[in-house]
């Protein structure tokens, strides 16, 4: 038997199970685990097992990753990607240097807000005239009160965007299954020498929970929990060692 040590997240590639058709591939993993496991059924004499038997075998398949894809999130949550017009917010910090001042983005009319951003963070009244406590707004052209000059203001709005990638989280939604095919490299115990050994999970469906945590100080980092079943044959897995 050959020897081989593993030191490699493996790549994952999501399939359709009917057509086989590609739907994810993941190569940004941090770490995989498949874990397989077997319940045990007893009976017992006088208090102690005295006949076992195998009970249920489940498995489940573990990505974490501190990167991610908004498709596997989709994937994960029993959803699917869609383009579409949208929308979508916008959000600028500016510094006033003059009383008018030019957007980034084309605002939809009459959804612009605006804040000081430093000192009392307050809201500006958007008003036909400026002052103190108001700003005129026209398209992307802001005019400030001159007493705003030198003053960081945010800008809120919302902005049409016409090719819109986007999921929704529906509660009647349910995630699909999918085959899993993993591909992992080996170094051979003989020589260092470097092969792959492939995975195949037959059938595994999204646990349909994960959280996102959006961090200051450390990377936001995901742990992602799959379900592993097994086909109409009975088969959880199969492991190949590729030449």
């Amino acid at each position: 038997m050959k020897l081989y040590g593993i030191k490699d997240a493996s790549d994952i590639l999501f399939k359709e199970i009917e057509t086989k058709e590609p739907v994810l591939f993941i190569d940004y993993a941090n770490k995989v685990s498949v874990n397989v496991e077997a319940s045990t059924v007893y009976a017992k004499a006088k208090g102690s097992n005295r006949i076992s038997w195998k009970g249920e075998t489940t498995g489940t398949l573990t990505v974490e990753t501190q990167l991610v894809d908004t498709k596997l999130l989709a994937l994960m949550l029993g959803s699917e990607m869609a383009t579409s017009q949208k929308n979508v917010s916008i959000k600028e910090k500016v510094k006033v240097s003059e009383t008018t001042l030019t957007l980034n983005d084309s605002p939809i009319e009459n959804s612009v807000s605006i804040m000081f951003a430093d000192g009392e963070r307050e809201f500006l009244s958007i008003g036909e005239s400026a002052d103190e406590n108001t700003v005129q707004v026209s398209g992307k052209t802001i005019t400030f009160h001159s007493s705003h000059v030198g003053r960081t203001f945010y800008v809120f709005g919302l902005k049409q965007e016409a090719q819109a990638k986007s999921f929704k989280v529906n509660v009647n939604n349910s995630s699909k299954a999918y085959e899993v095919t993993m591909y992992t490299e080996i170094t051979m115990d003989t020589d260092n020498s470097k092969k792959f050994a492939q995975l195949e999970l037959f059938k595994v469906r999204p646990k349909e929970s994960t959280s996102f945590e959006f961090n200051s100080e450390d990377a936001s980092s995901f742990s992602l929990e799959f379900d592993i079943l097994q086909d109409s044959t009975g088969d959880l897995l199969e492991m190949i060692e590729l030449s």
